[in-house]
């Protein structure tokens, strides 16, 4: 199995430089600050999130709901062996993993884009995840992460992970992951 080096901080560095639609260049600035600061500490799969490239920032008004904002955040990875199970394909830990931490980017994206007030860290408070299709090692992923509902108290945001193979892409993973403030009280 291989073993996860330490590396450059591609997440930190493409959140700078990804065509971003409504994503003005100071929000772009802080928000990258905040994910480079993240994974240069220690902590859960950090080395591997700095792997991530991020390749589409979106903030916009909701076509659903024309009185709110919606945020986007398009990611790619190439799976590798620090992320298969015994059998060669993606480990389900690892793609809950990513529901979490890129569904973290796109809700931390959304709340400093909307000036959030008292900006906070905040917590997992439930995170569902349904396996579709595996992966190999070598397949390019995409994973597409979508703020659902933005409160004051609860977050939520949707992630789908696909294959990404020219015009053929497949389903491999879906989920949803509801977050709070970390000072939010139940």
């Amino acid at each position: 199995m291989m073993k996860c080096t330490p590396g450059p901080n591609i997440l930190a560095q493409t959140l700078m430089t990804v065509p971003a639609v409504g994503v003005p260049d100071d929000v772009r600035k802080d928000f990258a600050e905040a994910f480079e600061q993240l994974t240069n500490t220690p902590g859960y799969s950090h080395e591997l999130a700095k792997r991530l490239e991020v390749v589409e920032l979106s903030y916009y008004r909701s076509k659903e709901q024309p009185s709110k904002m919606s945020a986007i955040a398009v990611c790619e990875l190439t799976v590798d062996e620090s992320m298969v199970n015994d059998q060669q394909i993606l480990h389900g830990g690892f793609s809950a993993f990513l529901v979490d931490f890129c569904g973290s980017i796109v809700i931390t994206l959304w709340r400093i884009c909307d000036k959030y007030p008292e900006w906070k860290s905040h917590v997992s408070k439930t995170i569902d995840v349904i396996y579709h299709a595996p992966a190999k090692v070598g397949t390019r992923i995409r994973i597409v992460n979508t703020t659902m509902s933005m409160g004051k108290r609860s977050m939520t945001s949707r992630t789908e992970i696909y294959t990404k193979e020219g015009d053929k892409s497949q389903l491999l993973v879906s989920g949803t992951h509801v977050k709070m403030d970390f000072s939010a009280k139940l």
